[in-house]
């Protein structure tokens, strides 16, 4: 059985091969193969829809924490004994406020499961990665709404504390 002996000082780039039986050395040439390359993936997800969906589902928890909070604050708000009102209207209008406060969640809802469906069907995580695609305009607009949303639902949260503060002061 020849043995194999490696030098890195040749400048042949070779192997020397002793035989065994005649004890001669001599040089082999190996040459280099071409390894076989896996073909590339034609397809690509975008990190900005990634994003877009985490800051769509992160503004719909905004939502959701502010309409508990709101809605703490209103059970916690005692009512004016000395004020004469009709208790009946009272009821209606603050059923009403929460039906809002409640429909600015359930409508934030919609664009939020909308992202991630959208993004879970038009991404393909385990090909390569660009940083926008066709889709990201559809995200973007996802995005909108749900930002949209947020300010309606702030903007009515201080129409109502704006109103309540008049209130008290007339």
């Amino acid at each position: 059985m020849p043995q194999e002996i490696t030098t890195d000082e040749d400048p042949k780039q070779g192997q020397i091969v002793i035989d065994d039986n005649t004890g001669e050395a001599e040089i082999v040439d190996i040459e280099d193969e071409e390894l076989p390359l896996a073909p590339a993936r034609p397809g690509y997800w975008a990190l900005v829809n990634l994003l877009l969906v985490l800051a769509t589902v992160f503004a719909l928890c905004l939502i959701i924490v502010e309409y508990f909070l709101t809605r703490k604050k209103k059970e916690t708000d005692e009512e004016p004994e000395s004020e004469a009102y009709d208790r009946d209207d009272q009821k209606e209008d603050e059923s009403s406020d929460k039906r809002i406060s409640l429909k600015v969640v359930l409508l934030g809802l919609i664009p939020a499961i909308g992202s991630v469906i959208a993004f879970l069907l038009t991404e393909d995580m385990t090909n390569s990665m660009r940083m926008v695609d066709w889709w990201t305009i559809l995200m973007v607009v996802i995005f909108a709404l749900e930002v949209l949303l947020l300010i309606f639902g702030r903007r009515r949260k201080e129409q109502e504390e704006s109103v309540a503060e008049d209130d008290k002061n007339s």
